[in-house]
Formats: C-alpha cells, sequence, structure tokens
C-alpha cells in the first residue's frame, strides 16, 4: 500500500516543481503581509487525492500497539514532579534523525478534570493557531467520542530552505481509558512531494492520579517523537540537510502544540507547588 501511496504523490511532483519555481522569483511574495490581513481562505482543499481514507486507515491501526509502548516513551518522574518542557534531536549518520519533545504538568485537580481539559483543548483552534495550515478537513467516518482524524496542509518557508516547501499531512488520535488512567495517542504522517521526504511523527499524552491523594492531585505527561529516515544509499548532504530543515519547522510546530496545552492546563487549574506527593519508584 504504501509504494502505490508514493507513487500517487510522486505524480504530484511535476506541478509542485512548478509552484516552486514561481514561488522563488524575486518580488513573488510582494504584498502577501497586506494579503493576509484578510486571512484569506482557499474554497478547495489544494490536494484532493483518493489516498486519505486508506492512509488514515493504516495509520489508525498502529494506535493500539502505540498505546502498548506509552510507559516507555514518557518522561520519568522523580519524586517532586514539576512544570517541564523540553526538545532534544538525535542523529544516526546520514539515515535517521530524531526530534523528542517531552513535557510533564502536575496539576491540583483530578485526572477526570485534567481529561475534561484536554479534550476540550485539541478540538479548539489552538491547533490551528500552533499549525498555520492553509486547509483543514476531517473524515467524518472517524470523528467518534474516543478518535478523531483529518488531512492538513502546511506550508513551509525558512531562510534555510532554497525553495518554499508544501507539506501533506494525516493525522489520527484515539483515547484509551486504563482504570484511572487516560492516554491519548496519535499518529501524523508527513510528505512532502517535491523532496520525497515522509516524516513520521507519534505523540502520547498520559493523565494519572497522584497516589497519595488521587482525587486532588494527577499529573500529564506527553511525549513526542518525529523521524525522518532516507535509503542511505545514495542520499546526499543536500537531501539531509533538507530533511532536517523540514523537521525543525515541523518540531517547532509541534512544541508550540505542547506549549499551548501545558499553558491551557495552567491557566485553568494550578500547578502542584513543592514539596510535592511522592510518586512510587
Amino acid at each position: 500500500m504504501n509504494v502505490e501511496l508514493k507513487k500517487m504523490y510522486a505524480q504530484q511532483l511535476q506541478l509542485l516543481n512548478s509552484m516552486r519555481e514561481a514561488l522563488g522569483k524575486n518580488g513573488v511574495l510582494e504584498g502577501l503581509k497586506f494579503v493576509e490581513q484578510f486571512q484569506p481562505t482557499a474554497d478547495r482543499p489544494f490536494f484532493l487525492g483518493d489516498t486519505s481514507e486508506p492512509m488514515l486507515a493504516e495509520l489508525s491501526s498502529n494506535l493500539a500497539q502505540m498505546h502498548l509502548r506509552a510507559d516507555q516513551k514518557m518522561p520519568i518522574l522523580g519524586n517532586s514532579p514539576s512544570v517541564t518542557l523540553s526538545t532534544r534531536t538525535k542523529h544516526h549518520g546520514l539515515c535517521e534523525t530524531r526530534i523528542e519533545t517531552s513535557s510533564i504538568t502536575p496539576l491540583v485537580c483530578s485526572a477526570q478534570e485534567a481529561e475534561r481539559i484536554l479534550l476540550h483543548h485539541i478540538t479548539k483552534s489552538s491547533v490551528k493557531q500552533a499549525f498555520d495550515f492553509n486547509e483543514k478537513q476531517s473524515s467524518r467516518e472517524e470523528q467518534t467520542a474516543h478518535g478523531r482524524s483529518c488531512v492538513t496542509h502546511l506550508y513551509i518557508q525558512n531562510d534555510k530552505l532554497d525553495a518554499p516547501r508544501y507539506a501533506n499531512a494525516f493525522g489520527v488520535y484515539r483515547k484509551f481509558e486504563d482504570r484511572n488512567r487516560i492516554d491519548l495517542v496519535g499518529q501524523v504522517r508527513w510528505f512532502v512531494p517535491s523532496d520525497h521526504l515522509q516524516l513520521d511523527e507519534q505523540y502520547w499524552t498520559v493523565i494519572e492520579p497522584l497516589p497519595a491523594e488521587p482525587e486532588r492531585f494527577c499529573v500529564v505527561r506527553a511525549y513526542c517523537q518525529l523521524e525522518g529516515r532516507s535509503a542511505c544509499t545514495g542520499v546526499g548532504s543536500q537531501q539531509k540537510e533538507t530533511r532536517d530543515h523540514v523537521m525543525e519547522v515541523i518540531a517547532k510546530k509541534s512544541r508550540q502544540y505542547l506549549q499551548f496545552m501545558q499553558s491551557t492546563f495552567l491557566d485553568q487549574v494550578d500547578p502542584i507547588m513543592q514539596p510535592s506527593p511522592v510518586m512510587p519508584a
């Protein structure tokens, strides 16, 4: 299935190259700031392939397995957890780059209240605010109380890239409940057809009560990893640089989203002040 999907996206390459050529000309973006003031929107998605449902179905099939790995991915809690947010990048030669972002948010509220805040947050416009989406459409069949999916398109431009890039993204997430713990698991697959790039992003959010006073205290932990892999044979330094620059932009957006989520919690409930209830080993 992946081979067929990649072939379909490769067919868009010729059109995208023409767009890149036009956008790379001097003065083509003149007046853009003025136009942005009116917040224009496209009357139709930029990419209308019939690949959305198969891709979303494939991503959804991975969520249950991801849920089983949640504890392996979560940032470690100390005896006195505090509010933290961190990002780090790992390189494995030319073949693989991974950017990891994690957060810990101890709160003075029950796990159920934190869940309510989280589910309200992820359906708000803060997602659009964090990711400057050109277009966002939902797959109605996949919208349920425990899971959602969407197709998005991101315009990427910065000084490190020789020309702007368009990225297509397919995203799914699902809520799992284990006794008194809530897990939110999600996956996003990014395609940059002009550079034949595929990036995989996975994220986990776990809400659980603190055992000392479970009705009064809880902690929210989140972890997001963005991976970019290439076939090692024939990978040049320029291709790796482009991949890493695109990943930096997407990872920055993901970090912004986790910051929004953390700020939303702290705006509505108080953080646990030191000393906090002792966590189990």
